[in-house]
C-alpha cells in the first residue's frame, strides 16, 4: 500500500514539473512572439529615439569639454563616452534631471543662438539617421538591437565639432580657464604682499596695544587702501573653498584643484555657449551656492 501510494506521489510531482514547464515555455513563447512584434519594436524604437537627441547632444558637449581642459589634465584622455556621461551628470544638476535637449531648449528661446540651433539640429539628425536604419529592417532585426547609441567614433566626432566651430569654442573655454587660474595666483600673491604689509605696519606701530586698538588700526588701513572690508570671494576660488569643505582624509590638494577645474571648465562651457547667463548677480549666487556646499 505503501509503494503503490509513493508512486501515485511521485508521478503526481512529475505531472505537476511537466505542466509547470509547458507553462513556463507557453510563457515564454507569448513573451518572444510579443517581441517580434513589429508594433511593439517600433514602440520600442520611438522610446529609445525620444532620448536619443539628449545622448547625441552630450555626446557632442562632452567632445568640447574633453578638448577645453588643460592639456597636462588626465582627463582629458578620457573615453567619449566617459565624457558624455561627465556632461550628462553637470546637466542633469542644473536642468533637476530634464536633460541637455531640455537645456539647450531653453537657452534658445531666450538667445535665439545660431549655434545652439545648429548642435541641435545634427543632434537631431543623428537621431533620425538611427531611426531610419532600424526602421527598415523592423521585421527582422532583434528588439535588443533597438537600444540607442550613437553612430559616432573618434574621427566623425572630430570632424563633426570641426563643422561646427566647435574646436574653438573649445580653445576660448581652455584659454579662459587658464587666465583664471594665472589671475587667481596673482591675486592669491597680491594678498599674501598686502597682509605682510599691514601686519609689519602694526607691528611697527607703538599705538597698538592689544587687540582692541589692533582692529581699529586694521580697519583705518584697509579703509585707506581702498580694499572692500567684506572679502567677496571669486567664482573658481568658491568652487575650489566648496570642494575643500567636503574632501577626505585621501584627497590631495592637487585632486582638490583638479576637480575644481573640471567644474569651472563645465561653467565655461555653459557660459561660452550663452546655455545660462552669466550676469554679476548670477556669479554672485552661484559663488554662494558652491561655498554652501
Amino acid at each position: 500500500m505503501n509503494d503503490t501510494t509513493n508512486q501515485l506521489q511521485r508521478e503526481a510531482e512529475v505531472l505537476d514539473f511537466i505542466n509547470n514547464k509547458n507553462k513556463e515555455d507557453s510563457i515564454q513563447r507569448d513573451f518572444t512572439n510579443l517581441n517580434s512584434s513589429p508594433e511593439i519594436k517600433l514602440r520600442k524604437l520611438d522610446s529609445e529615439c525620444s532620448k536619443g537627441t539628449s545622448i547625441c547632444l552630450d555626446t557632442i558637449l562632452g567632445k568640447i569639454y574633453k578638448d577645453a581642459l588643460p592639456f597636462e589634465d588626465p582627463q582629458k584622455q578620457c573615453s567619449d563616452d566617459t565624457a558624455r556621461w561627465i556632461m550628462h551628470d553637470y546637466i542633469s544638476k542644473r536642468t533637476n534631471g530634464k536633460g541637455s535637449e531640455y537645456y539647450i531648449r531653453e537657452a534658445i528661446k531666450k538667445t535665439n543662438s545660431p549655434t545652439l540651433k545648429m548642435i541641435l539640429n545634427e543632434a537631431e539628425s543623428l537621431v533620425k539617421e538611427f531611426y531610419e536604419e532600424k526602421a527598415k529592417d523592423i521585421g527582422t532585426i532583434d528588439i535588443k538591437d533597438l537600444d540607442f547609441k550613437v553612430n559616432l567614433n573618434q574621427d566623425k566626432l572630430d570632424k563633426l565639432t570641426k563643422k561646427m566651430d566647435l574646436d574653438e569654442v573649445s580653445e576660448i573655454i581652455q584659454k579662459n580657464v587658464q587666465d583664471t587660474l594665472q589671475q587667481e595666483a596673482d591675486r592669491a600673491k597680491k594678498e599674501e604682499e598686502y597682509r605682510k604689509s599691514i601686519e609689519d605696519k602694526l607691528a611697527a606701530n607703538t599705538d597698538v596695544t592689544d587687540d582692541a586698538s589692533m582692529e581699529s588700526a586694521m580697519d583705518k588701513m584697509i579703509e585707506l587702501s581702498g580694499q572692500p572690508k567684506v572679502y567677496q570671494a571669486s567664482l573658481f576660488e568658491s568652487i575650489l573653498l566648496g570642494k575643500a569643505s567636503n574632501i577626505n582624509e585621501s584627497t590631495s590638494n592637487s585632486d582638490l584643484l583638479t576637480e575644481s577645474i573640471h567644474e569651472f571648465t563645465k561653467l565655461n562651457i555653459s557660459k561660452a555657449l550663452k546655455l545660462e547667463s552669466f550676469d554679476l548677480r548670477k556669479l554672485r549666487s552661484m559663488a554662494d551656492s558652491y561655498l554652501a556646499g
